[in-house]
């Protein structure tokens, strides 16, 4: 009878030509007792490591793109932190007291709505004057729809409103209705707050 050597990982068998187990495993001699003996094939081993490698490259790359993706993240957080620098800060019935009514500066706060035409000339004009003042006076945008409680402590009926607070109070004269430029809107400043006159 013919026979052939099946290796694996420095085992070896002699494998009866023809004869297979109920698993689907050939049969070999052991030793020449007589005994068949099911002898690990080469390719079933490698399979399994096959698949062993590829689990632990698939966990591998997942770690990357997570690792990756926060690294995204952080950047589109530094980006935003950027973006917003010199720009009228948005603020909201919770963060009032916060960054209005305890700020160590004088703050202007303008009340706008989404659907108030004369609004967006007044932000970009809000947003030059956080630029201007930068560091002597802060610039806050409240939006009246999702902050009625604001809208109707300080008596907002017309939009947009400016507003001007020092030590957490309305500063007398400093109410406005309307948009203005940036102009008429340094010399309405300089008249409630002399303390603001342009150094430059």
């Amino acid at each position: 009878m013919s026979s052939s050597t099946a290796i694996c990982g420095g085992l070896s068998g002699v494998v009866t030509a023809g004869g297979y187990s109920k698993q689907g495993m050939p049969k070999a001699s052991n030793g020449g007792s007589g005994s068949p003996a099911l002898v690990p094939v080469v390719g079933l081993v490698n399979r399994g490591l096959d698949s062993h490698m590829q689990t632990m490259r698939l966990q591998i790359n997942t770690t990357r793109k997570g690792n990756v993706a926060q690294q995204m993240k952080q950047n589109r957080r530094q980006t935003l932190k950027v973006a917003a620098a010199g720009k009228a800060l948005s603020v909201n019935e919770d963060s009032f007291d916060e960054e209005v009514l305890k700020s160590t500066i004088p703050v202007l706060v303008e009340y706008w709505a989404t659907w108030c035409g004369p609004c967006r000339l007044m932000g970009m004009v809000m947003d030059w004057a956080a630029q201007e003042y930068e560091g002597r006076m802060k610039c806050v945008k409240i939006e009246t729809d999702p902050n009625e409680g604001l809208k109707a402590k300080y008596k907002v009926y017309g939009l947009p409103t400016i507003m001007l607070f020092v030590n957490g109070e309305e500063v007398p004269g400093s109410r406005k209705e309307g948009a203005m430029n940036k102009e008429k809107l340094a010399i309405f400043l300089q008249q409630v707050l002399p303390t603001l006159a342009s150094t430059n």
